[in-house]
């Protein structure tokens, strides 16, 4: 018996609505990646209790494994 790996992609990850759907995937057990829209202001306080630091650069937003 083979494990499926579920993974998901989500877009505007720091919306509102990317913010809620990536909580609910991680707490089914996805590995889950998103897209942030790039501006000269990046608000990511919806989201940054959520990521995982794989890179060991903290501090770059860029770097973040969610």
């Amino acid at each position: 018996m083979t494990s499926t790996r579920k993974v998901a992609l989500i877009t505007g990850i720091t919306g509102q609505d990317g913010s809620y759907l990536t909580e609910l995937l991680l707490t089914k057990g996805y590995e889950v990646n998103g897209l942030i829209r790039r501006s000269s202001n990046i608000n990511t306080q919806r989201i940054n209790h959520m990521y995982i630091d794989e890179s060991g650069l903290a501090g770059k937003f860029g770097q973040k494994c969610f």
